[in-house]
């Protein structure tokens, strides 16, 4: 199979208040005090896109899949750095998963070209899945909108080693469409956006 990419390994609250409209709106528990709210009406784009990980994270409560995606206009190659997993062994996650028998696969397809490639990270680290890991997929710019990337969550020693499915492009869930949509909103300075994903698991010892 032709390769098209590259990896490498990568340097190294459950709500939020918001007034809109003279109302206050509230997630979760957590509350920030009100003279530090803004409107949300007159935010801008940086200012939106500097908490949307904080809002993301409010949000998903159970196990998620933290990553960042950036594209290189000048190397023309998809850039993803695998963070971590979070909240995989909490109560709500209901798994008994060893973080060190975690790890990560990478499909990446461009149907434009055919051409496709495969990477995993090093099994996770420390008392949560911990990766931090960069691989790189090549595409030109106007090839995004025909790639494919697929991440698949597995552990090692069960039956059914996969757990979670991740997909970007061809029938990408909500989530995964405006990752990807601010990715591209940021091409031009090459800027990367991290996001939790959250995983749908299923596990069978």
């Amino acid at each position: 199979v032709p390769s098209l990419g590259n990896a490498h390994t990568h340097r190294g609250s459950s709500g939020i208040n918001a007034e809109y409209g003279g109302r206050q709106r509230e997630y979760g528990n957590f509350a920030l005090p009100c003279k530090d709210l803004v409107r949300w009406s007159s935010l801008r784009s940086g200012f939106v896109a500097k908490y949307d990980f904080l809002i993301s994270s409010v949000v998903h409560s159970g196990p998620c899949l933290n990553l960042e995606l950036r594209y290189s206009v000048s190397e023309e190659k998809v850039i993803v750095d695998l963070i971590d997993i979070q909240g995989l062994s909490s109560p709500r996650s209901g798994s008994t998963i060893i973080p060190s028998e975690v790890y990560v696969k990478l499909n990446f397809r461009n149907a434009r070209t055919g051409k496709k490639a495969r990477f995993k990270t090093h099994h996770a680290r420390g008392s949560s899945p911990c990766f931090n890991e960069t691989f790189n997929f090549t595409a030109l710019t106007d090839e995004l909108k025909d790639v494919t990337l697929v991440i698949e969550v597995k552990v090692r020693k069960l039956t059914t080693e996969t757990i979670s499915v991740i997909r970007f492009g061809a029938n990408a869930e909500p989530t995964q469409r405006r990752h990807w949509r601010k990715m591209m909103d940021n091409i031009i300075e090459s800027k990367g956006c991290a996001m939790l994903h959250p995983l749908t698991l299923r596990i069978n010892r």
